[in-house]
Order: C-alpha cells, then sequence, then structure tokens
C-alpha cells in the first residue's frame, strides 16, 4: 500500500481500508479535495478583506478552487454538484475580470 503503513503489509485490501479509511483510488481524490478546500478558504478571505486592491486576486483562487471542485465532481459523477461549481466558475472569472485593475 502506497500510504506508508508498513504494519499494514501484507492484509487484504479489504482490512486496510477498513482500518485506514482510505482505498487507494480515493487518496488521490482526497488530496484534491484538500486543495479545493484550502484554496477556496483562501479564496474567501481574500475576497473578505474589502481591499479593493486585491479582489482580483481573491476571485482568481475562488475560480482556481472552483475548477478543481468541478474535477472532484465530475470524477465522482456528481452532476449536480459539477453544474453548480462550472456556475461557481464562470462567475468567479467574471469577478476577475471585473476586478482586474
Amino acid at each position: 500500500m502506497d500510504c506508508g503503513d508498513y504494519d499494514l503489509r501484507g492484509t487484504s485490501s479489504f482490512t486496510k481500508t477498513t482500518i485506514t479509511g482510505v482505498t487507494p483510488t480515493w487518496k488521490g481524490r482526497l488530496m484534491v479535495r484538500w486543495i479545493g478546500f484550502i484554496l477556496a478558504v483562501l479564496g474567501v478571505y481574500l475576497l473578505s478583506t474589502a481591499n479593493p486592491s486585491i479582489q482580483h486576486w481573491g476571485w482568481l483562487v475562488s475560480a482556481i478552487s472552483c475548477a478543481i471542485w468541478v474535477y472532484a465532481g465530475a470524477r465522482d459523477r456528481d452532476i449536480a454538484r459539477t453544474l453548480m461549481e462550472i456556475c461557481y466558475t464562470f462567475l468567479a472569472i467574471r469577478g476577475i475580470i471585473n476586478w482586474w485593475p
């Protein structure tokens, strides 16, 4: 297993999943989701500073975060979330254009 659990060497994948809660295919997906989450929080922080000179950076970070969530939603075949994030991505790009100095 790729997650560094040397104590679980030789056990079945079902047991590894039960103990760690992470399947090998979900490990990469979880990392992408954490990056998307951190970027979303950073984008909201930049947008909520009320400093007009950095609004475009907040929208840029938010657009990247939304694009990551579009990817995650498409991988999960969650159509509703993917469409919602596509709308947010386009609106964030509109925010970048409107706030660019």
